[in-house]
């Protein structure tokens, strides 16, 4: 599951980003930083990579689209051992 946090100050144009970018992904806004606070999450992009159980494997701040791949099959092979 691919979920999404905008931190821009407005919600209008939180929104308007995600129809422009055409983001399919579900995404929330975050104008008060209470889901980036919580993540510790100052630079952005960052993805969390968070397993079946709800707890943050790997917080990349660089975006790598192949080291992401990576992380995810690993996760998910974890899940698939058990």
């Amino acid at each position: 599951m691919l979920l999404g946090v905008n931190m821009d100050p407005d919600a209008a144009e939180a929104h308007a980003g995600i129809l422009r970018n055409g983001l399919t992904w579900r995404s929330w806004w975050d104008g008060e930083g209470r889901i980036s606070e919580h993540y510790a999450i100052k630079p952005i992009p960052v993805f969390l990579l968070i397993d079946d159980q709800g707890i943050v494997r790997h917080k990349l701040e660089i975006p790598d689209t192949g080291r992401i791949e990576n992380l995810i099959e690993h996760l998910l092979s974890e899940r698939n051992d058990r």
